[in-house]
């Protein structure tokens, strides 16, 4: 008796559970280049000084940190200082210099094989020397997230040198995960001067528990993507294989099903991770080379299967005729004073590109006249909407510096899928071919002298 067929439930399901999630963060422990890793330089007062973080000594470290300023943080756009939320000290480039290198290390290269996923492993990534902090007896830092610095930033490199000291324990929280580092014990238990190192995603909350006794001392650096390809990685980094052909296989097979969206409509994929938008240039568009994580392994499956991909913000807003509807919109809408519940929100969303979106299985939304929204699709959801896109962007927020550039976003990423009988050729069993949407052997999905919005209006 052959097997049963599973249902388009289970080929959901399937898909949902094929998207594999590595750990937003990487850590490790490094031995320090000779004579030079260690070696600081900075200036105190109207005089210079320098020690070696491989070896110093407790009045050596003591003399750094009164060097020091008082570490603040940022709180709703302003820096603040508060030791009851963070007690450290900090030391500006400017004030600093150091024969620590990361290229000597190999650091960048062991960032890309360790975080990345999917494509993003083949790309280029710098970092950028942000802060020194020095973390003594008592110093603490209570969660957080760092401050977005640029679309392109996606991450954030912490740097804890060999000096001796108890406690400081790095801990990290993501949808209801935990992860710690405790780079005192593992720097300890080496033969030779080591340093440890945490890279981790910048919109994931960590913080700094307290250090009981010694000095912390740190080297933070922000990380972007580059637009140069990575370089080869050296041989003694082994990379890892990017594998995402379970989730494209799962993703295929469900599109196969001519019962699933037969109409057309979208895929809807909460993304993991949140995004820095520009408070000036409110376009979604140019986050689309930033993603990270398994959200860059949905996007780029995506597009290899001939889907087309944005991002979007997800509103909720008051419907004409009473309740409400969401609406996608691929861009961060400024409000104003405008309210959720104000009556022509939905006008505005609409004026501006917006689509009302529902979910597969319900009733399509009607307009003031009782007949169904021209600008509705109906969507289904493969990995779910965590948050809807906030309406405000003066909520508050810790961060470790304060900004006004660019703001943490909850977004998703949509995709269009046409119509089951305009999906034309399938997959092949290996799933290594993108569908030929359009029938003409190109596997483009587009139609000659067609554009994407006649598309859509046609899915």
């Amino acid at each position: 008796m052959p097997p049963a067929m599973a249902t388009i439930a289970e080929k959901i399901q399937a898909t949902r559970q094929s998207l594999l999630r590595k750990p937003p963060y990487c850590t490790g422990v490094c031995p320090l280049v000779v004579d030079t890793g260690g070696v600081l330089f900075y200036r105190h007062g109207e005089t210079s000084r320098w020690l070696d973080l491989s070896q110093a000594s407790n009045e050596q470290l003591e003399q750094l940190t009164s060097a020091c300023e008082p570490a603040t943080f940022g709180l709703n756009q302003e820096n603040v200082l508060d030791e009851s939320y963070r007690k450290a000290w900090k030391m500006d480039t400017k004030q600093f210099a150091t024969k620590f290198d990361l290229k000597t290390h190999h650091l960048l290269e062991r960032i890309r094989v360790q975080l990345m996923e999917g494509l993003n492993q083949e790309r280029g990534i710098h970092a950028e020397l942000y802060k020194l902090n020095v973390y003594g007896p008592g110093s603490f830092f209570k969660p957080h997230k760092d401050t977005p610095r640029g679309s392109d930033m996606f991450g954030s490199l912490v740097v804890v040198f060999p000096t001796r000291h108890d406690g400081g324990v790095f801990r990290l929280r993501h949808q209801d995960e935990e992860w710690s580092f405790d780079s005192a014990v593992a720097v300890s238990g080496q033969d030779e001067p080591a340093f440890g190192y945490i890279a981790f995603f910048s919109d994931v909350e960590h913080e700094v528990s307290v250090v009981t006794s010694g000095h912390r001392v740190t080297l933070t650096f922000n990380l972007y993507f580059d637009s140069k390809e990575a370089p080869a990685l050296p041989k003694s980094i082994v990379p890892v294989a990017p594998d995402d052909t379970v989730f494209k296989d799962a993703l295929a097979n469900l599109l196969r099903d001519p019962e699933f969206l037969s109409m057309g409509g979208l895929l809807g994929f909460g993304l993991r991770f949140m995004y820095p938008v520009s408070t000036a240039v409110k376009r979604l568009e140019r986050l689309m080379n930033s993603l990270k994580g398994c959200d860059s392994v949905v996007q780029h499956v995506c597009e290899e299967l001939s889907l087309r991909v944005s991002l979007n913000s997800i509103y909720k807003v008051r419907a004409p005729r009473g309740g409400s509807v969401r609406v996608a919109i691929e861009e961060v809408v400024p409000l104003g004073s405008l309210e959720p519940d104000s009556d022509n929100l939905l006008d505005l969303f609409i004026a501006e590109g917006g689509t009302i979106i529902y979910e597969a299985g319900t009733n399509c939304p009607l307009n003031w006249r009782r007949e169904p929204f021209d600008e509705s699709m109906e969507i289904v959801w493969i990995t779910e909407l965590t948050k809807l896109t906030r309406c405000r962007t003066d909520y508050m927020a810790y961060g470790n510096e304060a900004s006004s550039e660019h703001i943490y976003c909850d977004i998703c990423l949509i995709a269009e899928v046409p119509s089951a009988r305009r999906r034309g050729a399938l997959v092949s069993d290996e799933g290594s071919s993108p569908m030929d949407w359009d029938g003409d052997g190109d596997g483009d999905g587009d139609e000659e002298g067609g554009d994407v919005d006649e598309q859509k209006a046609n899915i």
